[in-house]
């Protein structure tokens, strides 16, 4: 009885550290996941400076470059007085924060949904923008990029997603 647990509790240790290994081995997490992104420049361009870094610390780089981005958004959005996106900043940020523990947790469904909604906030307030005649956003770039940095973590989340269920 004591070789069998010894057995299983070997074969569940074997089979943690493959799991592991496999999330941890892409033979370039940087070009797994800007080939599979709509805007291969931009992709490129703002992490080719993690390009060394294994797919769960480029996610984490992602997030952390989308946070900074829409923190810089939501000053410019104060400053300017354009209180009509502090809200969608708000959120975004907000969810951008969810999005780094559910990297952590590796619940990377609840990853990709929180990318979307960072997406779909910074559109939103593009959108709003629309709504007043006459007036054009002087945020355009920052909300392009917000949705662009979202992009990328949900491919990123969909590789994870798609590790996890071979």
């Amino acid at each position: 009885m004591t070789s069998t647990s010894f057995s299983l509790c070997s074969s569940l240790i074997l089979i943690i550290v493959c799991a592991f290994l496999a999330i941890q081995s892409s033979s370039n997490p940087l070009n797994d996941v800007c080939t599979k992104f709509k805007n291969l420049d931009f992709c490129y361009s703002v992490l080719k400076d993690y390009s060394h870094q294994n797919l769960h610390d480029l996610t984490q780089s992602t997030i952390s470059l989308a946070t900074a981005s829409a923190s810089a958004t939501n000053v410019k959005i104060n400053k300017r007085y354009i209180t009509l996106c502090a809200t969608y900043y708000k959120w975004a940020i907000s969810t951008l924060g969810n999005a780094q523990q559910y990297l952590d947790m590796g619940q990377y469904e609840n990853l990709k949904t929180a990318a979307n909604i960072v997406r779909e906030n910074a559109f939103n307030c593009e959108m709003a923008f629309e709504m007043i005649p006459g007036y054009v956003s002087t945020i355009t770039k920052e909300n392009d990029d917000i949705q662009k940095f979202s992009d990328i973590i949900v491919v990123a989340a969909n590789f994870f997603f798609n590790l996890i269920r071979e």
